[in-house]
């Protein structure tokens, strides 16, 4: 009776340290689907100086972003309740996707609201709507970086795996700041080419899967796999300006460093250095204490993040159509 009473209190102990776990993946979810849903609601553009106002559920496009927001949500809940790998991959997916979109209608309306400020008569504005509902999926896609491993059995690799984990916290943001920056050009490249843009979203979606599982499992495969892409993508860069890509309107001619792909290639740089500084070490405990660790962390996305953004506004076009 003892034994299955020390058992039980065990496994009610591991429940419960599996359910915080969860809590602020489930929080993050359920909070950036409130945005999104709310952002799609308010007004995303105002005429005639605030007397005529434009909401996203007036269209197809932001009905879509509150049905987003809602299964956003209800992943969310169902994280709570019940956990599991597999509903982890499926928000920051969907996290992912919904940042996408967001961006597409953010140019979209960018455009659009250049337009309508040449006739002096509409007194056109732009509303928080849409920025709120980005700012909503790009805290769901975040999700995908939260969480520890998974429970690992003691012993030397054990003891290398955990000891990793603060810098690849931060090699996790900059893969991830890589993958974000190719999304955001895909549109551009699309319409120069279907090979450059698919290209563009295999390359974005590989380096944002490496980022989560760096994560994960910050083990010498992975690490290996992360050097070889990152090896990749710098040196395909670099073919791209000095002597031109094979596809494409400028087939095998240099084009020009623009601010996007020069942080994203310092990205992939970084990503690689570190990768590379682990995988040395793999044999050999890399010791961080539990609140340096943090604190490196949180000092590293802050600045990952800002420039990822100014990326993503310069790649996209967004910047050109703010200055006009």
């Amino acid at each position: 009776m003892e034994v299955t009473s020390q058992l039980s209190v065990r496994r009610r102990c591991e429940w419960r340290s599996a359910r915080r776990r969860r809590v602020p993946i489930a929080a993050m979810t359920i909070a950036g689907a409130l945005l999104v849903t709310a952002g799609a609601f308010l007004p995303w553009l105002s005429l005639f100086a605030g007397l005529q106002t434009v909401a996203g559920t007036s269209g197809l496009n932001g009905r879509l972003l509150v049905g987003g927001g809602a299964v956003s949500g209800l992943l969310g809940l169902w994280f709570l309740i019940r956990g599991g790998s597999a509903t982890r991959w499926v928000i920051g997916l969907l996290g992912i996707a919904l940042l996408g979109f967001c961006g597409w209608l953010l140019l979209q309306l960018l455009a659009t609201y250049r337009e309508l400020s040449t006739d002096p008569f509409m007194f056109a504005r732009l509303s928080p709507g849409l920025f709120i509902s980005t700012g909503g999926a790009a805290t769901v896609a975040g999700t995908i970086l939260l969480g520890g491993p998974p429970a690992l059995r003691p012993g030397p690799a054990h003891s290398s795996r955990f000891n990793a984990l603060p810098l690849a916290s931060v090699l996790a943001p900059l893969s991830f700041g890589a993958g974000v920056i190719h999304w955001a050009v895909i549109g551009p490249h699309w319409q120069e080419s279907t090979t450059l843009a698919a290209a563009f979203a295999a390359a974005g979606l590989s380096q944002i899967l490496w980022a989560w599982l760096v994560l994960m499992a910050p083990d010498r495969r992975t690490l290996v796999t992360g050097i070889a892409l990152s090896a990749v993508y710098v040196a395909v860069w670099a073919a791209s300006r000095t002597a031109g890509l094979p596809v494409g309107d400028a087939a095998w001619q240099a084009e020009p460093a623009g601010a996007a792909d020069l942080i994203t290639v310092v990205l992939e740089s970084l990503t690689l250095l570190g990768a590379l500084v682990l995988w040395r070490r793999a044999g050999r405990p890399l010791v961080i204490a539990r609140w340096p660790g943090v604190v490196v962390s949180t000092l590293g996305v802050a600045p990952i993040t800002a420039v990822t953004l100014v990326a993503v506004l310069s790649g996209s076009g967004a910047l050109d159509l703010l200055r006009r």
